[in-house]
């Protein structure tokens, strides 16, 4: 019904600032937590939505519910784990201009003792925050977010690893001179990893690419939580948002 509400455009008639002071008053990271994949894949539809229809001002309910949209991935369910970390993606993807109170939450995630997923899905989020997210957020967190990609970069965990080479090349893209130098203090073997994968990550976030299609409401590609490979879908074929027919998954209004 929730989804409805907001596909039905209540938030254009009732305003932003009622809808998110109404939507600060539910409980939607309990279900976000919840150990039930049909209430937690309808959780983070609608938080999904709420974040292609605020942009930016989602932050107040991006601070409030991220924690639990973690909980989520770091799940011991696989489905429930895909869940979280596609529900991440998306909400980073159509952040706007970016959430500048979730910054310090990333990185931090990116280098503190946590549970593996934890910190590629937050690895995954700055990556994408990158990409995406204003260049004037970016610089005021600049030395932050460097030290959270290097973390990442040579993690012990094979998965963390790699996205934190897809982390790096965003980087490159925004901040090359400090790119250049992390890549020097990197063994060769770490150099080499990161060159191979250069092409393939740019392509993702050209024009038409996967990435790039992200950016604007598109269903993403499946992740496989145990390796963080991109893989395409095995599901129907991508589709548009249709407000006709809310039931499916959240993709870009038509």
């Amino acid at each position: 019904k929730l989804q409805r509400l907001i596909a039905g455009r209540n938030i254009q008639i009732h305003g932003t600032e009622v809808i998110i002071a109404h939507m600060q008053g539910l409980p939607l990271q309990t279900q976000i937590e919840d150990l039930r994949s049909q209430v937690t894949r309808q959780s983070c539809k609608v938080t999904v939505y709420l974040a292609y229809i605020l942009k930016e001002k989602f932050e107040v309910l991006a601070g409030l519910w991220f924690p639990s949209m973690l909980k989520l991935a770091i799940s011991g369910n696989r489905v429930l784990a895909q869940q979280g970390e596609t529900c991440i993606l998306q909400v980073c993807a159509l952040g706007g201009t970016g959430y500048p109170c979730l910054i310090t939450l990333l990185c931090d995630g990116c280098v503190g003792k946590y549970h593996q997923n934890h910190i590629k899905c937050c690895v995954i989020a700055v990556t994408v925050a990158l990409r995406v997210w204003s260049r004037k957020l970016l610089d005021d967190h600049s030395t932050v977010i460097m030290q959270a990609i290097k973390a990442a970069t040579v993690d012990r965990d094979a998965g963390v690893r790699e996205e934190g080479r897809r982390g790096f090349w965003a980087l490159y893209a925004i901040f090359k001179s400090s790119a250049e130098e992390m890549m020097s203090c990197f063994d060769s073997r770490s150099k080499k990893q990161l060159e191979k994968i250069e092409a393939s990550v740019n392509r993702e976030w050209e024009e038409g690419g996967d990435m790039w299609r992200l950016t604007l409401g598109y269903e993403p590609v499946k992740r496989d939580v145990r390796s963080s490979s991109m893989a395409p879908a095995k599901s129907k074929p991508v589709k548009r948002f249709d407000r006709t027919k809310i039931n499916r998954q959240f993709v870009k209004d038509s």
